[in-house]
């Protein structure tokens, strides 16, 4: 729950404790799931950014 597949890897943070890519470069080369806007991966689940 709370994640979605995408072909593209989003340009944000993807995990807990992660920092934000200062510059976005598309990639296309790994599709899978990804957390949605708002939730970071933590321990293979995506939570709620304020839960990391």
């Amino acid at each position: 729950p709370n994640e979605t597949y995408l072909e593209c890897t989003p340009c944000a943070a993807i995990n807990c404790g992660d920092t934000p890519p200062e510059v976005c470069v598309a990639a296309c080369l790994n599709p899978g799931c990804f957390c949605n806007k708002g939730y970071l991966r933590k321990n293979g689940k995506c939570v709620p950014e304020s839960q990391c």
